[in-house]
């Protein structure tokens, strides 16, 4: 809110967002896919659906599926973030 109070259009703060979403995306998909690369020597075996635990289709399915989800998640937040007045925001805070 500083941001768009300083003079920072609507669009400058939603990518910031959107870019600080995604940047957090990022971490936790490298984090979450190393513990999958360790934890996946465990559980060799069909968990699922007669679903491999080393099948990459299921694999980049999950991602896709985790990925498009955050992301929508943080633009919806985005986008309110923006229709805020930010004198009224930096008032209340």
């Amino acid at each position: 809110m500083a941001k768009k109070a300083l003079g920072a259009t609507r669009w400058r703060v939603f990518g910031e967002l959107l870019r600080q979403g995604a940047l957090r995306l990022a971490a936790g998909l490298v984090i979450g896919l190393g513990c999958y690369a360790l934890v996946a020597r465990l559980l060799d075996t069909t968990l699922l659906f007669g679903t491999g635990v080393y099948e990459p289709a299921t694999l980049v399915s999950v991602v896709v599926v985790v990925a498009l989800a955050t992301l929508g998640g943080v633009a919806g937040a985005a986008g309110r973030v923006t229709r805020l007045d930010p004198l009224t925001a930096l008032r209340s805070e």
